[in-house]
């Protein structure tokens, strides 16, 4: 590939924890990311994040916040990323892996145990943590709304 594409990359978060997927079939496989994918033509990264969820989890999310993006070259596999993160709440369905292709897992960890696994995550989300979007101002978009 010699281009740059969109992914776009879901935090949906319950009870002060992060859901993940532990991907499979595609580049990344084992490690654990987030739930998302590529940004189609004409697509808001809102939609794409709402779409995405409901695509391999089942879950229905409400975005409240763009977090920012990361730079995601991975030359080993001659791909290169630009990955948006889009704090999301879950609204409604039940939570199960509706791709078994493309994931193999599903949890909830929390910030700290997202930074403990770092080596066993996905690149996009590694970068994540590393340059703070998930970091000390996360308070107000983590909690969960009473």
């Amino acid at each position: 590939m010699t281009q740059v594409r969109v992914g776009v990359g879901a935090v949906v978060v319950e009870d002060g924890r992060v859901l993940v997927m532990r991907r499979a079939g595609a580049h990344g496989a084992g490690l654990w990311g987030l739930p998302g994918g590529h940004q189609e033509f004409g697509e808001s990264p809102e939609h794409t994040a709402v779409r995405e969820v409901a695509e391999e989890t089942g879950l229905v999310v409400d975005v409240t916040a763009r977090l920012g993006f990361t730079d995601d070259p991975m030359p080993d596999i001659g791909r290169h990323y630009v990955t948006l993160f889009l704090a999301c709440r879950r609204t409604g369905g039940e939570l199960r892996l509706m791709e078994p292709e493309k994931a193999t897992d599903l949890a909830w960890l929390t910030l700290d145990e997202l930074r403990e696994r770092r080596d066993e995550l996905f690149v996009p989300l590694r970068h994540c943590l590393d340059t703070g979007l998930l970091g000390a101002d996360s308070s107000a978009w983590m909690s969960t709304p009473s």
